[in-house]
This record gives structure tokens, sequence and C-alpha cells, in this order.
């Protein structure tokens, strides 16, 4: 978190207790100050690019200036891969872990996971396609991006634009 630029987040393995997939959020303490659960919106989507299947999961936190966060999911990635995908299919809520100015975590908001059926039919689709290599995907997610050269762009397409499950 220590070397993570404003406005960035990744997913992260926790535990709380069991396994559970959560979002680490670096952003300025001013911003953290000001928000709480009810202003975290979530999209997410399965876009299939020859045969790589990319998951980019987007968040957007409301206050007096909206910050839209977006994150990938690589099945294929490495062990964590699967792990978050099976988290995201169980686990009942989500939590995004806000670090600011200091550094440390700041403040934690929490939201129903309404993604558990999304994520336990992707590892259905997910299943089904060979392992793809890392090179494979970033190339794919190039591909995303020619379409989407910003984040509001994709977010604004997101639920149009991929696979139905």
């Amino acid at each position: 978190m220590a070397h993570m630029p404003l406005g960035t987040a990744i997913p992260c393995r926790t535990w709380r207790p069991g396994p559970h997939t959560d979002f680490l959020v670096r952003e300025d303490s001013e911003f953290i100050d000001g928000i709480n659960s009810s202003l975290v919106t979530l999209r997410h989507g399965l876009f299939v690019t020859g045969e790589v299947a990319l998951v980019p999961v987007m968040f957007r936190i409301r206050s007096g200036a909206d910050r839209l966060f977006e994150t990938w999911f690589n099945y294929y990635a490495d062990e964590a891969g699967p792990s978050h995908f099976r988290d995201l299919s169980t686990q009942k809520d989500i939590c995004f872990h806000l670090y600011g100015d200091s550094r440390t975590r700041e403040k934690t908001l929490t939201i129903v996971n309404d993604t558990r059926d999304f994520f336990r039919k992707t590892i259905a689709v997910i299943i089904h396609i060979e392992p793809w290599t890392a090179d494979e995907f970033e190339r794919a997610k190039a591909q995303i991006y020619h379409k989407h050269p910003s984040p509001d762009s994709l977010w604004e397409n997101l639920f149009r634009e991929t696979q139905r499950l």
C-alpha cells in the first residue's frame, strides 16, 4: 500500500474469520473522511476475448467528488486467481479497506456481496477454457482498453458489452 498511487485499488485475500476477497484502496484522507458504505456502487462483467476470460470489477465511491476504481481478475494468474473467484462466489459481504495519507488503514466500508451468482456462473465458464498466460491476459485487456480508453467508458458499458450469464 505504501507505494500505491492515490486512486488505485487492488483485490486482496483477507481472513475475517475465514478467507475473503476484499479490496485495498489508496485514496487521500480528506476524501476518506467524508464517505460511508451507502456510497459504494459495484459493477462487474465477463469479457471472453479469443481464449481469454477477463473479469473487471469496478466500484464507484460517491462523496463530494466521486472516485471510480478499476480492478481486473485473472483466474489463471496464479494460485490466488481461483481463490478470489471462490471467495466472491460465496462470501456474504465485501470490504473496502481505505488507506489514506498516512498510508495506514483509516476506514473500512462493507457492502452486501451481490456478485456471488455472477462469480459462480463465471467459474463454470472459465473452467472450460484452457489456461492462458499473463501476456495473453494483458493483450486481451489491451483490446478492451482500445474500445474503452477511459475508466468512465468501461463503467458505462460494463453491463451492456460483457457476456450474459
